[in-house]
């Protein structure tokens, strides 16, 4: 949050705090951990963190807030996960991050379904964009979500579809909406995709809401961009590796 001067009494490292640091419990299950998504929101500074695996792990983390005094606060509505979403759904006024949805007063509401899926990202939506966003599992679970009621459906598994689980884990790690198509990135690669492009299980493919999913490339992609605003002329950029 903004100050013109440095908080008084706080220990302030070259910039780093280390007071705002979070970490993972040895347990139940030791797990690496991070921050998966950042959002200065509802006069606060939200985050929520990852952990490796989905159950079992990361005692500790969850969903956090930063107020004024940069002292930081643990929601009461917290979960422990593996999340990396963050999106302003602009035309309800809300956060959504991880499983959690977040107004303008800084109340918060859980997606109860999505808890265990490692939320990786989150876009808007091809036909109703006002009401109902599209949210990414990085084991190719994709939902579409009502920002209002909170229902959720998934519309496919993007794994069978896209046939990404021959060689290991998939791991979708992006998904961005616009030009009226959805756009994904899996990021699987293997020491064998290098000798042999044609295995690999990394993807970029799209959808326009109806049919089957198109395959635009098979090799690894991390993350699929834009600006829906037209400032950048409405491109979509995937960065990955081939």
């Amino acid at each position: 949050m903004s100050r013109t001067n440095p908080i008084p009494d706080v220990l302030n490292i070259s910039g780093v705090l280390p007071h705002t640091a979070v970490k993972a419990g040895h347990l139940p299950k030791r797990s690496e951990t991070g921050i998966g998504g950042l959002m200065p929101w509802a006069d606060r500074l939200w985050f929520v963190t990852y952990v490796a695996h989905k159950e079992g792990t990361g005692d500790g983390t969850g969903l956090f807030y930063i107020d004024d005094d940069f002292v930081m606060h643990k929601h009461e509505a917290s979960v422990v996960g593996t999340y990396a979403n963050r999106m302003i759904h602009a035309e309800s006024n809300q956060c959504i991050m991880g499983p959690h949805v977040i107004d303008i007063e800084g109340n918060v509401r859980t997606i109860d379904p999505l808890i265990n899926i490692r939320i990786t990202a989150t876009c808007r939506h091809l036909t109703d964009p006002r009401k109902k966003v599209y949210m990414l599992g990085m084991e190719g679970e994709f939902f579409e979500v009502d920002v209002e009621t909170l229902e959720t459906t998934q519309l496919a598994e993007l794994t069978e579809l896209l046939y990404t689980g021959g060689k290991g884990p998939a791991h979708f790690k992006s998904v961005f909406c616009d030009q009226g198509r959805v756009v994904v990135a899996n990021n699987s690669y293997y020491p064998e995709n290098f000798v042999d492009p044609e295995t690999c299980d990394g993807r970029l493919a799209e959808w326009t809401g109806e049919g089957d999913w198109n395959i635009l490339e098979r090799t690894q992609f991390n993350t699929v961009a834009g600006r829906v605003d037209g400032s950048l002329g409405r491109a979509i950029y995937a960065v990955g590796q081939d």
